[in-house]
């Protein structure tokens, strides 16, 4: 079963902070304004952002103009990337195996459950960061509309 824990959580929060700004001029943001931008604990952004940085997903600069940006175009990023790097996926939690069939689950929740990570993992791999900006966009103009 694919899982979404909290470190892939803050992994998307930070990679979908810094495709907001992939097309400005200046698109590197220190680990203290995607913290403040996504209000989470400075060194919590800081772990994630290493980790995504070894993971490919973001370039670090240091000194005065330094900072983390994407490594790769926005759209060029879906979620089951960041996802897999961060999750252990492996079967659903409620698997157990007859002793006679060793293929044959009887957990009464297994079909459901497996129709929700197949459903949740079809999301993540049609989902790219630039998708989720977009969303995130439609749904703020929506909110301003309607004030």
């Amino acid at each position: 079963m694919i899982k979404f824990g909290k470190f892939s959580q803050y992994a998307v929060a930070c990679l979908t902070c810094l495709a907001e700004v992939y097309h400005q001029r200046d698109s590197k943001l220190s680990s203290s304004e995607i913290s403040r931008r996504i209000q989470l604990p400075q060194p919590t952004v800081s772990k994630t952002m290493n980790a995504l940085v070894i993971a490919g997903f973001a370039q670090s600069s240091h000194g005065p103009h330094g900072g983390f940006s994407l490594a790769r175009h926005p759209s060029d990023i879906c979620l089951i990337e960041i996802v897999r790097i961060f999750e252990k996926c492996d079967g659903l939690p409620c698997c157990y195996k007859s002793q006679k069939h060793s293929h044959t689950c009887l957990h009464p929740l297994h079909n459901s459950l497996s129709a929700i990570s197949e459903s949740l993992e079809s999301l993540f791999k049609e989902k790219t960061l630039e998708a989720l900006i977009e969303s995130k966009t439609a749904a703020l103009k929506s909110e301003r509309a309607s004030l």
